[in-house]
């Protein structure tokens, strides 16, 4: 008997090694072949963001350039509603050199009417005349160049302009050369 308990359990460690190795073989196959069929889709998935990273540096490239170019034609043409104003001016004036000086009275009112036209298209570009005579001395607007003691005006009052000063679209472009009264 005991030979056949020998036997039994002989056998039974034989078969729990072979049923033990079993699912040991196959998971670790199992995993391999696993592993195997995830290679070509991870490759195929790296592949792909890098196609699509590519593409988007490209277009982004693309986008870059056309944003410059569209810029530039801006810039070049920038001016060209002024110059499209500025036309009739230049008709004016060619008209008013073609007439004689004979008659000062109408040539004067001529070049008044020119001068009129110019400031108006200017204007409508957004160029605006400083006020400076009889404002108080604003040095954002004023440049001063001289001083003078007057004594029906307040200090600080400017007293006269020697040269314009103008605002582009609420910028100073020239401040206006003044003499300022100061006590």
């Amino acid at each position: 008997m005991e030979e056949k308990e020998k036997k039994e359990q002989d056998l039974s460690e034989e078969v729990t090694e072979e049923v033990s190795e079993e699912p040991t073989e196959t998971v670790q196959e199992k995993e391999e072949e696993n592993a195997q069929k995830c290679e070509p889709i991870a490759e195929k998935e790296e592949n792909s963001l890098k196609n699509q990273l590519i593409r988007l540096q490209a277009d982004f490239d693309n986008y870059k350039k056309r944003t410059q170019k569209e810029k530039a034609e801006t810039f070049k043409f920038a001016a060209e509603s002024l110059m499209v104003k500025l036309l009739p001016v230049i008709d004016n004036l060619e008209r008013a050199e073609a007439v004689s000086i004979d008659d000062a009275e109408n040539y004067r009112k001529g070049v008044e009417m020119v001068f009129d036209a110019l400031k108006k298209a200017l204007n409508e570009e957004g160029l605006k005349e400083i006020e400076a005579e009889g404002e108080t001395f604003n040095p954002n607007y004023h440049h001063g160049v001289a001083t003078v003691e007057v004594e029906d005006k307040e200090d600080q009052e400017v007293v006269e302009v020697f040269q314009k000063g103008y605002i582009f679209k609420d910028k100073v472009i020239r401040p206006a050369m003044v003499k300022i009264c100061q006590k």
